[in-house]
């Protein structure tokens, strides 16, 4: 099976490396430094006290790799538009992408089961580039939960050696033969890649867990741990999940982890208490934030629900702000 791993950086570079071991033809797309070593060099990604070296093919021009028998996009939200004409020399007829990306996706209301289906999102696709011209019914869904850090051109931390997961899904909720090879694929490299046949309940799940503490520690400078030790901060936090999971039960989603459980995760003690959000690490470095992906898309559900969100409305206000004076955000 041909695979392309289109945005190899971090998740992406893990989840390559790990294809390419168990014998998967691996393409990778990447940029700059980072794809210049793994030309020159091969892929490294360390994982524990596990070391993994492959030397999948790498470039950045898709024509030079041909139509693939899948795609996985690890690029962040705000790059998804920009990367569908490069990417159409990787698409066969038949060719399926799995967007591997934070927050909401851009087509959440494909197929959706209710009255809002097939409702476009202008905030996470402007032009309708996506929906348009990938075509939609290409995509699957893909919630990914694995740890990873670039710490040199070419090499990968994997800092979740025992949970590289990646959950798919298709849109109407099917178990496809496009879906149920994709996830073989991946479980053949070691990836845990359960298909879920509610997969925006996945995409929520992960959601939440994002939905408070991102802006809140991107505005701050705190990881969430640290947070987590001032009782107005959490209040605050408590608020957005809140607001968060009823707007996703607006929508008719079940969130499967309750805002209590995840509160009294965020305030137990122990190593990682430092960790920095990616939010926090895009504004520190002034890259283009998922703002848009995160935070504002779960406001412009909660409009189209009528569900009132005002302690969301505030921290988004804030950190939209600031990304503005940081010149990251429009």
């Amino acid at each position: 099976m041909r695979i392309c791993i289109y945005g190899a950086g971090a998740v992406g570079g893990n989840f390559a490396a790990r294809l390419a071991r168990a014998g998967i033809d691996v393409t990778v797309v990447a940029r700059g430094r980072h794809l210049e070593a793994i030309q020159a060099r091969g892929l490294t990604v360390q994982a524990g006290e596990e070391r993994i070296h492959v030397r999948p093919f790498a470039t950045d021009d898709p024509r030079r790799a041909g139509p693939q028998d899948a795609v996985i996009v690890a690029l962040k939200a705000p790059a998804l538009p920009g990367a569908v004409a490069p990417m159409a020399p990787l698409l066969g007829p038949d060719t399926p992408v799995v967007f591997a990306t934070n927050g909401v996706p851009w087509w959440y209301f494909h197929r959706h089961p209710g009255p809002l289906a097939e409702r476009r999102l202008p905030r996470l696709d402007p032009e309708g580039v996506l929906w348009e011209r990938l075509p939609v019914e290409r995509a699957i869904g893909g919630v990914v939960y694995s740890a990873n850090e670039i710490v040199a051109p070419g090499v990968v931390s994997n800092n979740s050696p025992t949970r590289n997961r990646l959950v798919v899904g298709e849109p109407d909720g099917s178990v496809s033969a496009r879906i149920q090879k994709v996830s073989e694929a991946l479980k053949s490299g070691g990836i845990d890649s359960p298909v879920n046949t509610d997969i925006r309940a996945e995409v929520w799940t992960k959601l939440m867990g994002n939905l408070a503490w991102n802006p809140m520690c991107a505005v701050t400078g705190l990881g969430i741990r640290m947070m987590a030790t001032d009782p107005a901060l959490l209040a605050l936090a408590r608020r957005v999940l809140e607001e968060g999971q009823r707007v996703a039960e607006a929508l008719g989603v079940t969130v499967n982890e309750d805002v209590d459980t995840r509160m009294k995760r965020a305030e137990r003690p122990g190593p990682g208490a430092g960790h920095k959000p990616s939010m926090l690490q895009d504004f520190e470095l002034k890259r283009p934030t998922e703002l848009d992906a995160i935070v504002l898309a779960v406001q412009d559900f909660a409009r189209e629900v009528k569900v009132p969100t005002p302690a969301l409305d505030a921290v988004a206000a804030l950190a939209v702000g600031r990304a503005r004076a940081l010149g990251i955000y429009p």
